[in-house]
């Protein structure tokens, strides 16, 4: 399961859960502060069928192009909810019909 969110708060709170649910070694990370090194490593495991990560949790600027991640079958996208009850930000939601 690819999971993406927007801020490094977000990920982090995604990380606490599934860490708390699944443990410490079914995830990897990819965001801004990740080092080349480790983002290839968080690859290289998501896609390896006998490793144990199962949840791929980044931040779509970062690993949004130029990556492959076929072994998942599930990708989320979060967003901030309480951004969507800030007047300014109401103003800039334009429903699809």
């Amino acid at each position: 399961m690819i999971i993406w969110a927007n801020y490094i708060y977000d990920i982090n709170q995604i990380k606490k859960a599934v860490e708390k649910e699944f443990g410490e070694d079914s995830y990897c990370t990819y965001y801004g502060a990740t080092l080349a090194k480790d983002r290839q490593k968080c690859i290289n495991d998501f896609q390896d069928p006998n490793s144990p990560v199962r949840f791929f949790i980044g931040n779509t600027q970062t690993g949004g192009y130029g990556i492959t991640l076929t072994a998942a079958s599930t990708v989320i996208y979060t967003i901030q909810i309480i951004m969507i009850w800030r007047k300014e930000y109401n103003q800039r939601i334009v429903p699809i019909e």
